[in-house]
C-alpha cells in the first residue's frame, strides 16, 4: 500500500511537473521546468504516465509511447504493420514486476516488453478485440493485470492466459467470475 501511495505521489508530481505547474510550499515556490516538442517531447498531448522498476517514466501521448530518462526523452512507436501502431494512443498504462509496460489503447490491450524495445497485442476470447481501455493495473507479482473497456472491469491471469470479468455484488467489491 505504502508502495502505491508514494508511485501515486510521483507520477502527480511528474504530471504537474510536465505541465509547467507551479508548487508552492512553506519555504517558498519550487521551480518546475516545462517540457515540449523543444525538448523531445513529440506531442503535448499527455494521456498517461507510468514508472518502470528502473525509475523510467513512461509517458503516453497522442503521437505514442515516450520514455524520460530524467533529462531525454525517446518515443517507440510500432510499425504500422503491428496492429494498426495501437491507434498511436495509448490510453493508459501499466508496468509490471517482469520489466513490461501493460498499453490500454482504443484498438485493444499492447504490451511493450522494455528489455527488447518489442510490441506484441494481447488477444485472448473473452477480451473485447476493440473498445475504449481507459483504466489498466498490474500486482507486485506480475501475475495480473486488471483493465476496464466499455465500463467492464476485466482481471487477467498472465501465468495462466485466463481471464475473469468482475460482477458488481451490491455495495461490496467485485466478484471475480469465470
Amino acid at each position: 500500500m505504502m508502495l502505491m501511495k508514494r508511485n501515486a505521489v510521483v507520477i502527480l508530481f511528474l504530471f504537474l511537473w510536465l505541465s509547467g505547474a507551479s508548487v508552492a510550499t512553506a519555504q517558498g515556490r519550487i521551480r518546475m521546468k516545462h517540457y515540449g516538442a523543444e525538448q523531445g517531447l513529440r506531442s503535448p498531448g499527455v494521456n498517461c504516465l507510468a514508472q518502470d522498476r528502473d525509475g523510467f517514466i513512461w509517458i503516453g501521448t497522442n503521437m505514442g509511447l515516450t520514455r524520460f530518462d530524467g533529462a531525454r526523452f525517446h518515443t517507440y512507436v510500432p510499425r504500422f504493420g503491428t496492429h494498426g501502431a495501437f491507434g498511436m494512443q495509448p490510453r493508459c498504462l501499466a508496468a509490471d514486476s517482469l520489466n513490461r509496460l501493460w498499453i490500454g489503447t482504443k484498438l485493444g490491450i499492447f504490451v511493450f516488453d522494455i528489455a527488447t524495445s518489442s510490441f506484441s497485442h494481447y488477444e485472448h476470447r473473452k477480451l473485447p478485440p476493440e473498445g475504449y481501455y481507459d483504466a489498466i493495473a498490474t500486482d507486485s507479482s506480475g501475475r495480473y493485470v486488471w483493465t476496464r473497456c466499455r465500463g467492464q472491469v476485466w482481471r487477467i491471469d498472465v501465468l495462466t492466459d485466463s481471464v475473469v470479468a468482475a460482477e458488481a455484488t451490491g455495495a461490496s467489491l467485485p466478484a471475480w467470475t469465470q
